[in-house]
């Protein structure tokens, strides 16, 4: 069962890559340092800023940024859905000081971006040729001299994308439980099912495509609809070890806003203690509705 384990954790490192099965790079955008605050996006005047390759650093400790750019969608990209991605280099540090980003569509702000939300819907489906013009309001953060503008357009595969958070999900919840717990037997019994039935000799293929539906149908039926209640809304509890941080790095994906109930309160860093509805559907949803 442990060497099962393993063989589910490597097929899902390769199925998230398929997530994004294609991508290009933005080459350059158009910068300027200013406290000013720009307030008419629409009519914003960069001709005299300065022009930034994604090669290039820029940054500062505590320094105000804007950024512009225009990108077209790629002729391979038709009809995909095209999500816009953003890196500055500083994935996987501390959340407290890390650059904080505005982005405006075509004169709308969208969102924030920082290095836990760094990609957005550009277009579904998205049509191509077309233009768009995206700026960026930019908050450098504490001591942050070495940043850079690593952005892209990458389409995004909706039924892989589903299909490995339905599996990703009680994978990682089966990692947490011991090897000898039925709900672990049962989790990992049925993600190498649905496994294999995925053909992946060659990705984005008919065949890829029609085993993924059969691979879908089978988590679908044999897990979430036997396993979990649809009816229900759940209510999580973790014990001492786990703390509450750690589980919704697992867990939480937007818009599910899952509270969690603690059997030690004190011994958490969230320290909640009612737990609350949650929002429906998403892959932590429904797990967490399991009956195991």
């Amino acid at each position: 069962m442990i060497l099962i384990k393993e063989r589910i954790g490597k097929m899902l490192e390769y199925l998230q890559e398929q997530v994004y099965p294609k991508q290009v790079a933005i080459p350059s955008y158009k910068m300027i340092r200013t406290d000013e605050r720009c307030l008419d996006v629409n009519n914003l005047d960069t001709s005299s800023w300065t022009e930034i390759t994604n090669q290039e650093l820029w940054g500062g400790h505590r320094e105000y940024y804007w950024f512009e750019t225009v990108v077209t969608i790629p002729e391979e990209f038709d009809g995909e859905c095209v999500v816009y991605e953003l890196k500055t280099g500083k994935e996987g540090e501390w959340d407290a000081t890390n650059p904080q980003f505005s982005i405006f569509v075509n004169g709308v702000r969208v969102q924030g971006l920082d290095v836990n939300h760094r990609e957005i819907i550009l277009a579904e489906p998205a049509k191509a040729g077309d233009t768009y013009r995206i700026v960026l309001s930019a908050f450098t953060g504490d001591q942050n001299f070495s940043l850079k503008m690593n952005s892209s357009l990458k389409v995004l595969d909706r039924k892989t994308e589903k299909y490995y958070y339905d599996l990703e999900v009680p994978y990682q919840s089966a990692r947490l439980l011991n090897t000898e717990d039925q709900a672990y037997i049962t989790i990992i019994q049925a993600l190498n099912e649905s496994l294999n039935l995925l053909d992946m000799r060659k990705e984005g293929s008919k065949e890829y495509y029609q085993s993924l539906e059969k691979a879908q149908e089978y988590i679908t039926k044999e897990f979430y609809e036997k396993y979990c209640d649809g009816e229900k809304s759940p209510i999580i509890y973790c014990c001492q070890f786990l703390s509450c941080r750690r589980f919704q790095s697992l867990f939480l994906r937007p818009p599910l806003a899952l509270s969690t109930a603690c059997c030690d309160p004190g011994a958490l860093p969230c320290g909640f203690e009612q737990p609350s509805e949650v929002g429906t559907g998403s892959s932590a949803d429904r797990m967490a509705r399991c009956k195991l």
